[in-house]
């Protein structure tokens, strides 16, 4: 077994990495032990964001077997450019990301899944509204705070395959159900009001 341990003084600085952890059943021969190498890491700065590493290795069985699988959260994520310059210029800002990975790897085969959670984000737009359309798009986007990501990746023996997957087309396509219904309630109540008005004058 080897302990690890490293950054004790957070305070000294907030931007040192506290970590510890544990190596475990090392050996020459797994076969004889009967366990796989594993390993243990976690991590932490001052201002909350954490981080996790494990992994096994195993030597036992004919394909030897790796096993891996990172976290991390509470990590600022930096500003990310929305829109274009002539629509809807605007910033992603003040987003926090938590994030997992994993990995198998039997031989020379993988299947590697990522997800991402941005949350807490803000849309920051760079200019005020110039139409109807830009207008509505920026209601829209104004009620996404947090959206995830997933990625996969593996070999079975051919060339990789990849899928990629989110939720933000559908958080975007129900968001501009509301904002439109909104809009056309809004119209509806403002002829309503001006028939209501006509009438009462004649």
């Amino acid at each position: 077994k080897i302990a690890i341990s490293g950054g004790e003084d957070k305070l000294q600085n907030p931007d040192y990495l506290y970590a510890k952890g544990e190596v475990d059943n090392i050996t020459n021969d797994q076969r004889i032990t009967g366990f796989p190498l594993t390993m243990s890491l976690s991590g932490s700065k001052a201002g909350g964001s954490a981080f996790t590493f494990d992994a096994s290795f195993d030597r036992r069985p004919d394909v030897p077997v790796d096993n891996y699988k990172v976290t991390a959260s509470n990590i600022p994520a930096t500003d990310i450019t929305f829109g274009q310059a002539d629509f809807v210029p605007s910033r992603i800002t003040r987003a926090m990301l938590n994030s997992s990975a994993a990995a198998t790897v039997p031989g020379d085969r993988f299947d590697f899944n990522i997800k991402l959670l941005f949350r807490d984000l803000t849309f920051v737009f760079d200019r005020n509204a110039q139409g109807d359309l830009e207008r509505i798009t920026r209601d829209v986007l104004a009620g996404i705070t947090r959206f995830n990501v997933g990625l996969r990746m593996w070999n079975t023996g051919g060339p990789v395959d990849v899928a990629l997957t989110t939720d933000l087309d559908e958080q975007l396509a129900g968001r501009t159900k509301k904002v439109i219904g909104d809009e056309f309630a809004k119209l509806q109540n403002d002829i309503r009001a001006k028939v209501d008005q006509r009438i009462a004058e004649k």
